[in-house]
């Protein structure tokens, strides 16, 4: 599985910034996530590929994949797709 070139959208944030782009009040980016746009849309293998690397918290946007370690902070590893 390729996943090609990616794009990144968005990393960690302070909680100003978060709160001014509409983040969650306990996002992940204020700890450890990052958005990530892969070039040629491949989002599904992203997420898959994302997987194998032991991300824990996958989430699939229309144009985007969250990723985050929520393991590390204590947190319950997630999936979603908000497509």
């Amino acid at each position: 599985m390729e996943c090609g070139p990616l794009v990144v959208n968005s990393g960690y944030r302070c909680p100003e910034y978060n709160a001014s782009v509409g983040g969650a009040e306990n996002s992940m980016h204020l700890e450890f996530a990052t958005d990530i746009r892969p070039v040629g849309g491949l989002l599904d293998d992203c997420a898959e590929a994302a997987q194998d690397f032991g991300f824990t918290g996958i989430g699939r946007y229309e144009t985007f994949v969250h990723l985050d370690r929520r393991d590390l902070i204590g947190r319950t590893p997630a999936q979603w797709d908000a497509r």
